[in-house]
């Protein structure tokens, strides 16, 4: 090998190599931190979907409540879909039998349809959000029946 060959051989292996060597190092890096970056944004938005369920849970719930304790639960779930608290109410008793359905609650599979009960109401409003209260509340709110709901 001559003395330019022995030269170009040490300038590559002395310069070029760790240069070479310190972008490899700084690829993977940011790989790393790409990854954790997109790892924490997903957690970020998991949390933000978790709270929005959570807080539209407690509203529904709020509206369960109100009508389970109302004098005339049929009445108060009327103004409280008018109001735009929930889209529709169903209301069952104890052996799972609707009692009240409201306009624009959907109907239990193998139900039929029980005589409504005459209950005054002010005009609906147009756009109402696509919410609905049941009383007792399924569990995709994070709970089962109510203690004392037999199902």
């Amino acid at each position: 090998m001559t003395l330019r060959g022995r030269l170009t051989a040490a300038f590559l292996v002395v310069v070029l190599g760790p240069v070479l060597l310190g972008a490899l190092f700084v690829a993977s890096t940011v790989a790393a931190v790409d990854r954790s970056r997109s790892t924490e944004r997903l957690a970020v938005a998991a949390s933000t979907v978790r709270t929005s369920l959570d807080a539209l849970c407690q509203q529904l719930r709020a509206t369960a409540d109100a009508v389970a304790l109302a004098a005339e639960p049929a009445v108060a779930a009327a103004q409280l879909v008018d109001r735009g608290l929930a889209a529709a109410v169903l209301i069952t008793d104890v052996a799972g039998q609707v009692s009240y359905l409201s306009p624009g609650a959907r109907r239990p599979r193998g139900e039929t349809a029980p005589a409504r009960p005459a209950a005054r109401r002010a005009p609906r409003p147009t756009v109402r959000p696509a919410r609905s209260a049941r009383w007792p509340p399924r569990s995709i709110c994070g709970t089962g029946p109510a203690p004392g709901w037999a199902r």
